[in-house]
């Protein structure tokens, strides 16, 4: 089973998150993330591509040497801002009415209601995304896309949910990978892939509201019958509540970031005890030092929430779905982690209030916490997304070096010099001597007749030997 990588990089106002999943066929595993400070980037959108480059290259690299592997691709998000929503009907007549209804003549309307619709200034505006709402024929009326299929009829009437938004951004975001020689493989609607990686079937067809709360951007999604049916963005969240601390307590603002996220809460009349605590903050140039109440840090971080939570209660009861609410409301995004946010929301919504976090049975992240939290819900929607793509590769293995063959050259002796020692050198033992191989005893009798001889022969001539001898 071939083995393919999907990279994923979350612009957001504050921070930029970049995953890598390891996909192999159903199973999707994380095996990196890592979020850094983003620069260039407003209410999720790239104004500045030049300055966006720099931590998001410095991402991008910082990736490549811990995997060691070269991004070639990469899939991102659209941006969640200034997009508004418009209803596009469509109409087809059908040649033959007795046949059953198919996808491809679904997808044919909804292309038809799009091409149809007029956007105002097309070198300004452009299409994010086009939403399914209900569909008719002389039998059914706003039925949804699943019971239409198969149906039989004259005609098709199909009505769908245009989303527009600015071209600018879209532009920048290409010349943003454009700098960095990386494809922007896949562009998003961050609505869909947020709902996808957080909400359940069951809450979306008994309804559901989803609040993502970013660091510049806070959004609404509306679920209903198993199709969004409203989206709204505010241009406020956590970076709005982190410039409220630094302005009453002149603090510098990641020093008011972390203080936020370590001791902020949304319902100061519920601290308790932390209520008489007291923030100090030493200045070890100048030797002073600063002080912020715990109490008067929840009503900065409550005040701010509080107007962000009415502002989109009022989206809610303008979208028309209010009343198709059955599971509550679900609170995500980076800003969602924040104290008594939960309990705030429902004393003023009245609704049963949630954190979403995101689905981890659809995905295995072992080794990587920070991939579970509520500020990972982008990233881990994007990596669902694109891993529908059967064709997508987003990164390029190095290929394996091989060693050449080297011959293997003959060792030459070595003469190895040793300082001589007191100690006696015992004398090796000698080798046994091969035994001699027996004769037969045929053999034996000639040799041992020859043997008697030669004796003989020996002493008669060392005898005549002595009496010369003694002659002379």
């Amino acid at each position: 089973m071939q083995e393919r990588y999907i990279t994923a990089i979350d612009l957001g106002s504050s921070k930029i998150a970049l995953s890598v999943a390891k996909l192999s066929g159903r199973d999707i595993q994380v095996i990196y993330y890592d979020e850094c400070p983003s620069d260039g980037i407003r209410y999720g959108s790239v104004f500045n591509p030049k300055k966006a480059s720099i931590p998001v290259g410095e991402a991008i690299r910082k990736a490549e040497d811990e995997l060691g592997i070269r991004i070639r691709q990469v899939v991102t998000g659209l941006p969640r801002y200034r997009v508004r929503q418009e209803m596009s009907p469509a109409k087809a007549m059908r040649p033959n009415p007795e046949s059953c209804i198919t996808r491809e003549e679904i997808e044919a309307i909804k292309n038809a209601a799009i091409d149809t619709y007029p956007i105002e200034d097309e070198t300004r505006e452009v299409l994010y995304g086009a939403i399914n709402q209900s569909f008719s024929t002389e039998d059914l009326i706003q039925a949804c896309e699943e019971d239409v299929i198969g149906c039989t009829g004259d005609f098709v009437e199909g009505n769908f949910k245009l989303y527009v938004g600015d071209r600018r951004p879209l532009s920048n975001l290409e010349k943003l990978f454009a700098e960095l020689d990386v494809t922007l493989a896949g562009r998003y609607f961050m609505p869909e892939v947020t709902a996808d990686a957080v909400l359940t079937e069951e809450q979306k067809e008994n309804g559901v509201a989803l609040i993502e709360i970013g660091g510049g951007v806070t959004s609404l999604t509306i679920y209903a019958d198993n199709i969004l049916r409203h989206f709204s963005s505010l241009p406020f969240g956590g970076k709005s509540v982190t410039a409220d601390i630094k302005a009453e307590s002149g603090f510098r603002e990641k020093l008011c970031e972390n203080i936020k996220l370590a001791f902020g809460n949304c319902q100061p009349d519920r601290l308790a005890n932390m209520a008489e605590k007291v923030i100090q903050v030493n200045n070890n140039e100048t030797g002073s030092s600063r002080q912020l109440k715990v109490y008067d840090l929840a009503e900065i971080v409550g005040a701010r929430m509080e107007e962000i939570m009415d502002a989109v209660l009022w989206q809610i009861e303008e979208s028309g779905y209010a009343d198709r609410l059955r599971t509550g409301i679900v609170l995500t995004g980076g800003g969602a982690d924040l104290t008594g946010l939960v309990p705030m929301m429902r004393e003023r919504s009245g609704r049963y209030v949630e954190l979403g976090f995101p689905r981890r049975h659809f995905f295995s992240a072992s080794g990587f916490p920070s991939m579970l939290q509520t500020g990972a819900v982008a990233s881990a929607g994007l990596l669902l997304r694109a891993a529908a793509d059967p064709y997508l590769n987003c990164i390029e293995m190095p290929p394996v070096q091989e060693k050449p063959f080297e011959e293997e050259a003959e060792e030459e002796p070595t003469l190895v010099l040793t300082a001589p020692t007191d100690e006696p050198v015992k004398p090796k033992p000698a080798k046994p001597k091969p035994a001699r191989p027996k004769a037969d005893k045929a053999e034996q009798k000639p040799n041992l007749i020859w043997g008697s001889i030669k004796r003989l022969t020996g002493t008669l001539f060392d005898g005549i030997g002595g009496t010369f001898e003694e002659i002379n």
